[in-house]
């Protein structure tokens, strides 16, 4: 199923973090990353950046059908932080199409 028809399903959101992040409300695929314990291999902050993803961005998203700007500019400094991309926190992001 191709990603435009996902949002045919979902109802009107009230901003973009909330429609960008709507896959996770309507699959189960990521949740073997939710929830699974940091390996050797993987970065130091997996486990802040997985409980942040978790339980303020997927959870919520799956109980309310809602994320607040708060809990996604959150996550968004994290992965600022913690990797080489730029911009996740002082660019505006594209709109949908």
């Amino acid at each position: 199923m191709c990603c435009s028809s996902f949002t045919s399903l979902l109802p009107e959101k009230k901003n973009k973090q909330s429609q960008d992040s709507s896959f996770f409300h309507l699959s189960s695929v990521f949740d073997s990353l939710l929830y699974r314990p940091r390996e050797p291999k993987d970065t130091p902050q997996y486990n802040e950046v997985q409980g942040v993803l978790r339980d303020e961005i997927v959870n919520p998203l799956r109980k309310n059908m809602f994320v607040g700007a708060d809990n996604v500019m959150k996550l968004r400094r994290l992965l600022e932080k913690h990797s080489s991309v730029s911009g996740l926190t002082s660019e505006e992001k594209g709109k949908l199409q």
